[in-house]
């Protein structure tokens, strides 16, 4: 197997996928780029300077699944549905049934490599 070059690498983008929502239909769904991945990352822990501790903090990572929705929900056309930086998007998607949020955020999380809750990860 070759090694990529430094412009094919550039042109890797994040993968799409849809998945079925039990008993509403089908969304379509991206993984997050690598600003986006960091950005929800750095939200969710607090650093301690005087310990040089970095802590995670779960008020914050309530936040974690709206946030890896309103980033990862495309629509059909795989334009994105929701604008993370707008507070009304964020608000309406803090009304959806958390099992749906969840089962996206899940999805968002397995197309960019992030641990997704209740998975087991493989030794070895």
């Amino acid at each position: 197997m070759s090694y990529l070059s430094r412009e094919a690498l550039l042109k890797a983008r994040p993968r799409m996928e849809d998945v079925e929502i039990p008993g509403l239909g089908k969304v379509r769904v991206r993984g997050l780029t690598a600003a986006e991945r960091g950005y929800i990352e750095s939200l969710v822990v607090d650093f301690d300077p005087e310990t040089q501790q970095v802590r995670y903090n779960a008020h914050k990572a309530a936040e974690m699944n709206v946030l890896l929705a309103a980033y990862g929900l495309l629509n059909e056309d795989g334009s994105q549905m929701f604008d993370p930086s707008r507070t009304e998007d964020l608000a309406a998607l803090k009304q959806v049934d958390g099992q749906v949020i969840g089962l996206i955020a899940d999805a968002v999380r397995r197309l960019s490599g992030m641990d997704v809750v209740g998975e087991k990860k493989e030794s070895g």
